[in-house]
């Protein structure tokens, strides 16, 4: 907790999120799977759907990894064309990818990460979780590190 800088560095890959409609994703996806909790593997990505707001809306995140692709910190969101897109989804089930497109923005999520701090506590202080480092929203990181 010194004055140290650290800077976040692009974890290369970034993400497209949508909230969809429940009963538009049930039509598209069927019952079960729009209202539990999915995971759907790709090439170089993955796309998790999950319900919200009491099961009204529908989350919808497609990840996508990347290699040597620059990303500037200072915007976290950088436009993509429809077709940047959709050659990004190509390969998943084509309602999944009718739903992202459709139902999302074109913005590209970066996702980053931060070096590691040379300490996390100051006296009887001490920092955890997030808080302390930030990290990708995978597998609840930023909680899981906190215990």
């Amino acid at each position: 907790m010194e004055n140290q800088s650290i800077e976040p560095k692009f974890a290369d890959t970034y993400a497209y999120r949508a909230m969809v409609p429940k009963n538009i994703a049930r039509n598209a996806m069927g019952d079960d799977l729009a209202l539990n909790g999915q995971l759907y593997l790709g090439y170089g990505g993955y796309i998790i759907t999950y319900p919200v707001e009491h099961g009204d809306l529908i989350n919808m995140v497609a990840l996508k990894k990347t290699k040597g692709i620059e990303w500037d910190k200072k915007n976290w969101l950088i436009r993509a064309t429809k077709k940047e897109m959709l050659s990004d989804l190509e390969g998943y089930e084509d309602n999944l990818v009718q739903l992202v497109s459709e139902y999302g923005t074109r913005d590209r999520w970066g996702l980053f990460d931060l070096p590691h701090s040379q300490k996390y506590y100051r006296g009887r202080a001490c920092l955890m979780g997030d808080a302390a480092h930030a990290s990708t929203p995978h597998l609840g990181a930023g909680s899981g590190m906190a215990f």
